[in-house]
C-alpha cells in the first residue's frame, strides 16, 4: 500500500489597502474635469483565503519478476476558496459623493468549494525486456458549488465603472 496526503492554506490579507488614497495618480481635480475618460480615486480592502486538501491511497501489486503488475486506488481532493473585496471611494472623492448626494461603495463575495472523487486501475504488461505496454482505467467525480454576491450602491451603482488600485 501506498498512502500519500497532503494539505495547504493561503491567506491574502491587504487590511491596510489604499484606503486613504495616497497611492492613486488620478487626483479630484482630473476626476471632475474628465469624469468619464479618468477612473474614479477610490481604495479596495482585500481578503482572500484558500485551502485545499487531498489524498491518494494505492494498493500496488508485488514486483516478482512476472510480465505483468497492476496497481488500483482512490483519491480525493477538495478546495474552498474565500474571496472578500470591499471597494469605496478615497476621503476627498467621499466627501464630494456626500456633497452631491450620491455616495455608494462595492461589495463582492465570493464562495468556491470543488470536491473530487476518482477511482483508479492501471494495468503495465512487459512481453520483452524492451516492451512494456500500459492501459488505465479512470473514473472521476467532480462537483463545484459557488456562491457569490456583488454589491454595489451610489456611484459604484452606475454606468461609469472605476478602476481599482491598491498596494
Amino acid at each position: 500500500f501506498v498512502a500519500l496526503a497532503g494539505w495547504r492554506r493561503a491567506s491574502i490579507h491587504v487590511p491596510r489597502s489604499d484606503w486613504d488614497g495616497t497611492a492613486h495618480v488620478t487626483s479630484l481635480a482630473d476626476f471632475l474635469a474628465y469624469p468619464f475618460f479618468t477612473p474614479a480615486p477610490q481604495a479596495l480592502i482585500y481578503d482572500d483565503r484558500d485551502r485545499n486538501l487531498n489524498a491518494e491511497v494505492r494498493f500496488l501489486t508485488p514486483d516478482k519478476g512476472g510480465r505483468l503488475r497492476a496497481q488500483t486506488g482512490v483519491s480525493y481532493f477538495e478546495e474552498t476558496t474565500r474571496l472578500f473585496a470591499q471597494i469605496a471611494p478615497v476621503r476627498e472623492f467621499a466627501q464630494l459623493l456626500e456633497a452631491i448626494g450620491e455616495g455608494g461603495d462595492a461589495t463582492r463575495r465570493a464562495n468556491q468549494v470543488t470536491t473530487s472523487w476518482a477511482g483508479f486501475t492501471e494495468l503495465i504488461w512487459t512481453p520483452t525486456a524492451s516492451i512494456e505496454v500500459t492501459t488505465d482505467l479512470r473514473h472521476t467525480y467532480d462537483q463545484k458549488e459557488i456562491d457569490m454576491v456583488l454589491a454595489a450602491s451610489g456611484f459604484y451603482a452606475g454606468p461609469r465603472v472605476a478602476s481599482v488600485t491598491h498596494e
